[in-house]
This record gives structure tokens, sequence and C-alpha cells, in this order.
């Protein structure tokens, strides 16, 4: 019988090694992330998938999907020292860190976007070993000036403080790849909806001013977007 992508999505998980972390899991792509890894190892019997976040009482949405409380990790990325203590206790084996601030209109904080961003990324690379995968939720606004259909390979030109703090964290992962022979990737991802998405952002908006037959109020024409 041949096999449904979801299968095959769902093997590929529990073929993972674990211990898995999930930095930044309390965010929108990071709850859905940990949500779909939790649940195939969980099929599995390898309850082994953590969720880390800074201020688990904000975490709204691990709290909707009844992730038990000893899956959630505190972890602040801006302490080196945090980094290391959960690194030593679970001894992680695949890290995903899509942690990020800066990439909304409302995180204005310049400071804490390259903290956030590059030190974070930084005190989390330390603590990986050539045997651990990497896995780093990069953003299309690396790009940045040359946002139209680029190609992986093309120059990046960025426009933004959270730009250029992607684009010095996907140079952070080639450094460690390079020099510390770690095991790195850095996925430039477009604008992600779906489900536990803000409620602000544009589709959900899309959905709830279509129910009242209206449209929310939109940006200029000239802008463009990529939606996955």
């Amino acid at each position: 019988m041949q096999q449904t992508a979801t299968n095959l999505f769902t093997e590929k998980i529990q073929k993972l090694n674990g211990p898995i972390f999930v930095f930044g899991a309390s965010g929108f792509i990071g709850a859905n992330l940990f949500d779909q890894l939790f649940n195939a190892r969980l099929a599995a019997g390898k309850p082994d998938v953590y969720a880390l976040t800074h201020d688990a009482t904000k975490a709204w949405r691990l709290k909707l999907l009844d992730v038990p409380a000893e899956n959630i990790v505190h972890c602040d990325i801006l302490s080196d020292a945090s980094v290391k203590a959960v690194f030593d206790r679970y001894q992680p084996k695949t890290v995903f860190n899509l942690a990020a601030y800066g990439a909304y209109s409302k995180q204005k904080s310049v400071g804490l976007t390259y903290e956030t961003n590059i030190l974070g990324t930084v005190n989390i690379l330390e603590n990986c070993t050539p045997d651990i995968p990497y896995i780093h939720a990069g953003s299309s606004s690396e790009y940045g000036f040359n946002c139209t259909t680029p190609k992986e390979t093309d120059r990046v030109e960025p426009n933004s403080h959270y730009a250029v703090s992607k684009v010095s964290a996907a140079y952070l992962l080639e450094y460690y790849a390079k020099l510390h022979n770690l095991s790195t990737l850095n996925l430039r991802l477009y604008s992600i909806y779906g489900g536990w998405e803000e409620p602000d952002r544009l589709v959900p908006r899309l959905v709830e001013e279509a129910r009242k037959g209206q449209l929310p109020p939109l940006v200029s024409p000239d802008i463009s977007r990529d939606f996955l």
C-alpha cells in the first residue's frame, strides 16, 4: 500500500534523534512545529520533545494544545547560563530554533531585535555539538531590497534592523558549520499562515472581516507578500 504524505512525514519525525528542543515554541510557527513533532513522537512511545519558552505564563498556545507540564521548559536564550543549564539537563540531540523578535510592527525594540536574533542564536549554537542537527527559522526578509523572486544563492540586501539581524544569524550558522563542524540549516521562511496565528495578521483579519461582508484596512498595493 502506498504511504500517504502524512505517514511519511510522521515516520521521518520518529527517526529524528531525541530528545528534541523547540526554542520559541510558544510562538505561532513554533507551537505548530512542536505539536507535530510531539504527537508523532508520542505515537511511537517517545514523548521526548520539549517546548522551550522564556515565559510559560504567556504561552497560551501551549496551554490550548494541552502540552504536558513536563514538556514545557523555561529558558532565557539571552542568558548563556540558562541555555547551558537546559542543554546539560536534557541533553538534546536535535534542535529547532524559532525564537525571534522584530518581525511584527508592534515589536519595536531595536536592542531586543539584535539580542534575541543574534545573541540568542550564539548562546544556543555554543551549546551544540557536531552530532546535534540545528535547524534555524530564518526569514525571506534577509533578501530585503532584493526581493523579486530571489534564488537561495542571490545577494542579500537587508532593509530593516530585523532583516540585518536575521542575515547576521544566517552568517553565524555558516561560521559554526565551517569552523566548528556543526550541522546547521537556515530556512528562509516567507509569510506563513495557519492555525494558532496571531488574530491581527492578514489572513485571520480577512476571514474575520469577510464574515461581516467587508475588507480590513490594507497597506499599499505596491507591497508584495508570498504566503505559505
